[in-house]
């Protein structure tokens, strides 16, 4: 809220600096009462008339992301259920980076609506639910779980690309896993997100049992942990939730 003060202050010592004794004293005099009362009257505005809060943009931005990773999600598994091609796997691997732009656009605007929450009284009148450093949490977890994605989508591009052929096993109990981790995380569901978590770890001692051909085990295990990373990830960013601020009105 005075942060512009800054600058007024910086310039002041500026010219005192450059002026030295060569001017009048009133001058600098002057300069320092005007920017007192430009202090005062910022102080006096913002009692009177509380700055806006930025913590709603925030929220939406936070909120829209893991909507997003959960879609791409699903499509990884539609892709995979009707034979894509390497192509479309490039793609996902693609849009893992447009996650991570939005990411960092996220993060801005986490970090203005910390700016805007200090000593802002609106933000106690108003009993925000969602807090700037709840959001740097949830935006970590979010952070992760596109590393994982992106890492999965490129072992399937190269799985896809060398025709490598799935044991149906794996593949239809691996499919079922990632459709239910996808509409987890579009529902914001962690009670469902950790059900997937468990059933990931009965597939692993499953197929730990079952005589697989060991030249797919490093595509299985990179898969299987890839996709154990994005569950306990966003279980605690659905845990986090709901991170849109309340939404009460100011009289």
């Amino acid at each position: 809220m005075f942060r512009d003060e800054g600058v007024a202050v910086a310039t002041t010592a500026l010219i005192v600096l450059t002026t030295g004794y060569s001017t009048s004293s009133g001058t600098l005099a002057e300069r320092l009462v005007d920017t007192s009362i430009g202090i005062a009257i910022g102080i006096l505005v913002n009692l009177v008339v509380f700055p806006p809060l930025n913590d709603r943009a925030a929220a939406r931005q936070v909120d829209q992301i893991d909507d997003k990773a959960g879609e791409l999600l699903r499509d990884m598994a539609a892709g995979l259920a009707e034979g894509c091609d390497a192509e479309e796997a490039e793609d996902w691997v693609a849009r893992s980076r447009d996650l991570d732009e939005d990411i960092e656009h996220a993060w801005r605007a986490v970090d203005e609506a910390s700016e805007s929450t200090r000593l802002n009284l609106r933000s106690r009148l108003r009993g925000r639910a969602g807090k700037p450093a709840t959001f740097g949490e949830v935006l970590r977890r979010l952070e992760q779980s596109v590393a994982e994605i992106r890492s999965m989508a490129r072992t399937l591009s190269i799985s896809i690309a060398t025709s490598d052929a799935w044991d149906p096993v794996f593949k239809d109990r691996w499919l079922v896993l990632l459709r239910r981790t996808a509409a987890a995380v579009i529902d914001a569901s962690d009670d469902d997100l950790r059900a997937v978590r468990t059933d990931l770890d009965l597939l692993c001692r499953e197929l730990s049992r079952r005589d697989l051909a060991a030249l797919h085990w490093p595509v299985y295990g990179a898969l299987l942990v890839n996709l154990r990373n994005i569950v306990e990830a966003m279980a605690d960013v659905a845990a986090a939730n709901p991170v849109t601020p309340a939404t009460h009105h100011l009289p």
